[in-house]
């Protein structure tokens, strides 16, 4: 690694941005997994309401899942 890029990863470090868009990466992650599993719960045949409430969604995303199906 350069000695430039050495110097950006610690600022990036020590200001904190590193660990930012580890949780944004995180976040992003969890999301994805969720949809996964509220996709399963649509093909099953399962009401809004219940997968809502099992993946903590965003009703509206659930619902392009059904229309997406």
């Amino acid at each position: 690694m350069s000695s430039a890029a050495k110097s950006l990863e610690e600022v990036l470090i020590k200001t904190g941005w590193t660990a930012e868009w580890e949780s944004r990466g995180e976040a992003i992650g969890e999301e994805r997994k969720a949809l996964d599993i509220a996709q399963n719960m649509v093909n099953m045949g399962l009401p809004l309401e219940t997968i809502v409430s099992a993946t903590m969604l965003d009703p509206e995303k659930v619902k392009q899942l059904y229309k997406q199906g």
